[in-house]
């Protein structure tokens, strides 16, 4: 009987190990993912910014 209980705590443990991987993996592919959208975001806007003119001169048209 105690062996069983033991083989239960390390299949227990075992699962638990696997799920919480999973979830640091996940969060680490979701943060991942934010980062790289707003950073791209971030430099589509600023490229977008670059070729507006900004200056005090006028321009002759």
């Amino acid at each position: 009987m105690k062996l069983f209980l033991v083989e239960l705590k390390q299949k227990n443990a075992a699962r638990i190990a696997k799920t919480l991987l999973l979830v640091a993996l996940v969060a680490f592919f979701a943060i991942t993912s934010v980062f790289a959208i707003r950073d791209l975001l971030a430099y589509t806007h600023a490229d977008t910014i670059k070729n507006i003119d900004h200056g005090g001169e006028e321009r002759g048209d």
